[in-house]
């Protein structure tokens, strides 16, 4: 696990460094072996309904084999013009497909759990399915549009649908305990983020405001508080602590995190003269959120579990 992580750290270093060959090694090694780590116990155990999880890992490979073609230059030029842009799209379109499909699993169920009294959600597989296939068109349509398709209508549809079925899985998850459990009312308000976003990107339609507002409306508000809440809960159940008591500290750093998303979604489109520093607010703000966590949080992780089970 330090090899692995060793290898992410000095792909880091090396981009800002500007050493971006040693970058694009380190960082292919990485995702490469990390692809390996995740595909390995899969076949071992013979779970493929886990295997959609491993194609999104090789696309990532080839979201980063763009990237480093954009970055890496020779005389003549970039290696691949444009692979700067179609690797970050790439790469944050399948990771957003990711926590979708993520959400699905870990919000129920950590609500299930995490409320107070015996809770049964209910489960819809054909919405799921049609969720899935909508976006992936979605995706493929915004990945098109980067590379010149006239696909901007087409966007703004299929994001309306994302946004209807969205609310629709998202009611299916909600219930009334979650406002008394931090770590629980985080993950539905990071999913509403989500939701927020495919309803801007569908009123991108009107030219309101540019792409974005929605990107960062995925982005900060629903991957960013989505991967803070979880970090806080799974830090606590890993190291042997209950995860109805989190640090009284991160509901502080969830707030603040919120605060942020607003700054650099709302701010730039009601104010729009002080675009660059609602967005540098927004940028001190994720900083202090994490910087929280990271105080909070960091002698858990750097002592053996309180229950002495491994770990």
């Amino acid at each position: 696990l330090f090899a692995l992580f060793s290898l992410w750290a000095v792909a880091r270093l090396a981009n800002i460094l500007g050493l971006m060959e040693v970058a694009a090694a380190s960082d292919l090694a990485f995702t490469l072996w990390f692809g390996w780590c995740a595909i390995a116990p899969i076949v071992k155990v013979r779970q493929w309904r886990q295997t959609a999880i491993v194609g999104m890992v090789a696309v990532m490979v080839v979201a980063n084999s763009l990237y480093y073609a954009g970055q890496i230059s020779d005389s003549q030029g970039p290696l691949l013009s444009g692979g700067i842009a179609m690797g970050n799209y790439l790469g944050f379109y399948v990771i957003l497909g990711l926590v979708l499909m993520m959400a699905g699993r870990v919000v129920p169920f950590f609500t299930q759990l995490g409320v107070d009294g015996a809770v049964k959600l209910p489960t819809n597989p054909r919405l799921e399915i049609l969720n899935f296939i909508i976006y992936g068109m979605f995706a493929i349509a915004n990945l098109a549009m980067i590379n010149g398709a006239e696909v901007a209508d087409v966007i703004s549809g299929l994001a309306l649908l994302l946004t209807i079925l969205n609310i629709k899985r998202l009611a299916t998850w909600y219930i009334k305990g979650i406002w008394r459990k931090p770590l629980l009312w985080t993950l539905f308000l990071a999913y509403s983020f989500i939701v927020l976003g495919f309803a801007l990107y569908a009123l991108l339609y009107f030219g309101w405001f540019n792409i974005f507002i929605p990107i960062h409306a995925v982005a900060v508000g629903g991957i960013g508080l989505l991967t803070l809440s979880m970090m806080a809960r799974v830090s606590l159940g890993h190291s042997g602590r209950s995860i109805h008591e989190p640090p009284a500290s991160i509901s502080m750093a969830f707030v603040i995190l919120i605060v942020a998303s607003l700054s650099r979604i709302l701010l730039p489109v009601v104010v729009p003269a002080y675009y660059l520093t609602w967005i540098q607010l927004s940028q001190f703000l994720w900083l202090i959120a994490f910087s929280i966590f990271l105080l909070a949080y960091a002698p858990m992780l750097t002592q053996p579990r309180i229950d002495n089970k491994p770990g």
